[in-house]
């Protein structure tokens, strides 16, 4: 009998510090998978029903800024319909409770779903990556478009292009 060795992706953690709490989000766990199913099952219908604009700015496509506004707009749209589901994908992702979510500004939610979906990557790939690449693609005119959770402290590798 032979003996299998196999190399395991080593978990992703990054922090990030959310009007002074240190917000911790790591690599989901099969618990937490399970939970995740269920909150980003109706976001996937809706998401993958883009109106063409989303789908223009998902290929790098060059927006003009009436139709980046109506993009923004569909997408907090999005984001208001399933607002529960959002947040608690966010306490699940980053262990925190409802309420601490809920109280958030939504900026920082904003920051904390970018973070969740870039350190589950392989989980959110076919769920929510179109709503990652809108809001991270999306510079409003005179503004500065979505948070960078890229700015977040890192530990472990840097998650791979999929």
């Amino acid at each position: 009998m032979s003996k299998v060795s196999i190399t395991f992706i080593a978990p992703l953690v990054r922090e990030l510090d959310v009007d002074g709490t240190e917000v911790v989000v790591r690599t989901a766990d099969m618990d937490q998978i399970l939970q995740l199913l269920a909150f980003t099952a109706p976001l996937h219908d809706e998401l993958a029903a883009a109106p063409g604009a989303a789908i223009a700015a998902i290929n790098g496509a060059e927006l003009a800024d009436a139709d980046k506004l109506a993009l923004v707009s569909w997408l907090w749209g999005v984001l208001a319909r399933h607002s529960q589901a959002v947040k608690s994908i966010v306490a699940v992702c980053t262990r925190q409770p409802e309420a601490f979510v809920g109280a958030l500004l939504p900026d920082r939610l904003l920051a904390l779903l970018l973070l969740s979906v870039e350190v589950n990557a392989d989980f959110f790939t076919r769920m929510l990556q179109p709503l990652r690449d809108l809001a991270q693609g999306l510079a409003l005119p005179g503004g500065t478009g979505a948070a960078d959770p890229q700015s977040a402290t890192s530990t472990g590798p840097a998650p791979s292009s999929s």
